[in-house]
């Protein structure tokens, strides 16, 4: 509750109507929230079920990121034990 909080400076009880479903977040507050750290989740749960192509093809970009990230940190780790290996 406190992320809610600081990311939309929304009432404590406002927030806690969110949570219960009572009022739905507002466009600007979804927006914020999308801002935060946490706005890859957010947006991934808003879109669960969801087919567009356009996020289809996020979704891929996305996980072609990771993998290249991933594979660059293992470059990196083999990099390193052959410096050590070779000492």
């Amino acid at each position: 509750m406190i992320e809610l909080r600081e990311a939309t400076q929304a009432s404590d009880r406002m927030i806690q109507y969110w949570l219960a479903n009572k009022y739905s977040l507002s466009a600007a507050d979804l927006a914020k929230l999308l801002r935060t750290e946490a706005g890859l989740v957010i947006l991934e749960n808003l879109m669960a079920g969801s087919r567009p192509t356009w996020w289809k093809r996020f979704k891929r970009s996305s996980q072609l990121a990771a993998l290249r990230a991933a594979q660059e940190a293992q470059r990196r780790q083999i990099e390193q034990l052959e410096l050590e290996f070779n000492e």
